[in-house]
């Protein structure tokens, strides 16, 4: 997916020629590369130099005519696309979709990341009309079950996903020396807290996730929440807290692979938790109480 504001688009269709204009990159969704921004172009076949049998000057000047003509268009009327209404977009994974092979793998990360985590962005975007990205993600949080079923599920599974996806990698880590010290105050043990946290996981009832959050004064505790609710959520269990570790229990996160077997899907998880980023989140975000932008 290109990621180009309208100006920048239209600049660049009068300004390129028909061969320059043809290699223009287009980042796959899964591209750590992939630029964020409120605006997404999907560049369509229509919009890229066709591979012609003969590259003539009359099918050149076609092609700059075509361009120019939709460039001309976008600068006097702006980009009539659906996107325009739609300012939260997709994050790319930060990874190959075949990284955390074996403990999740790649037909699971397809599903999960394309599938459900889109289908969470278009829909929250839908909800929210013409109001949305009027507001952070992080901030439509606090009051997501006043707004109502639209916001609390769509955006809490925004949100959620976001971390998620973020908080894993294909590289061993450990957490950092002040995120350790942490959950040995609260726990006792790395192995203690991960033993409560996988009981969270496992023990809630239909879908939902398990948190690792922390108080505003840094000390740690676990949560677990139904469907896609978060701690940020007015009303949430664990409202107050902040979560900066979470994991999706929902089946789609795992069926796959694990079938009806969660506890072993949440066992293995814990063999591609990015402790550098999680420590991160702790110490920019958690410990200040302050929710984790991701």
């Amino acid at each position: 997916m290109a990621l180009l504001r309208p100006s920048a688009f239209a600049a660049l269709l009068l300004a390129t020629s028909v061969d320059a204009f043809s290699s223009v990159g287009v980042a796959p969704l899964h591209s750590s590369t992939a630029l964020r921004s409120p605006i997404c172009v999907q560049a369509r076949p229509s919009l890229v130099a066709p591979q012609m049998a003969a590259d003539t000057p009359k099918s050149r000047r076609k092609v700059l005519g075509t361009a120019a003509a939709f460039a001309a268009g976008v600068l006097s009327h702006g980009l009539s696309t659906p996107v325009e209404a739609a300012p939260y977009a997709l994050p790319p994974l930060p990874y190959d979709y075949k990284s955390l092979e074996p403990s999740i793998d790649e037909a699971t990360m397809k599903f999960h990341h394309d599938k459900h985590f889109n289908a969470y962005t278009t829909n929250l975007n839908a909800a929210l009309g013409d109001k949305a990205g009027s507001t952070s993600i992080v901030d439509l949080q606090k009051d997501a079950i006043k707004a109502g079923p639209g916001i609390r599920n769509n955006g809490g599974g925004f949100y959620n996903h976001g971390l998620f996806f973020e908080e894993m990698s294909g590289t061993k880590s450990a957490p950092s020396a002040e995120l350790t010290k942490a959950i040995n105050d609260a726990f006792g043990s790395e192995d203690a807290m991960k033993e409560k946290f996988n009981a969270a996981g496992a023990g809630r009832f239909g879908s939902g996730w398990a948190w690792l959050c922390s108080d505003r004064d840094g000390k740690l505790t676990i949560v677990s929440t139904p469907n896609q609710d978060n701690p940020l959520m007015e009303g949430a269990d664990g409202y107050g807290t902040i979560p900066f570790l979470g994991l999706d229990v929902w089946e789609h996160a795992y069926y796959l692979k694990y079938q009806n077997l969660r506890p072993a899907y949440i066992k293995e998880w814990w063999n591609v938790v990015n402790w550098a980023k999680v420590s991160d989140y702790y110490a920019k975000y958690a410990s200040k109480g302050q929710p984790v932008v991701w």
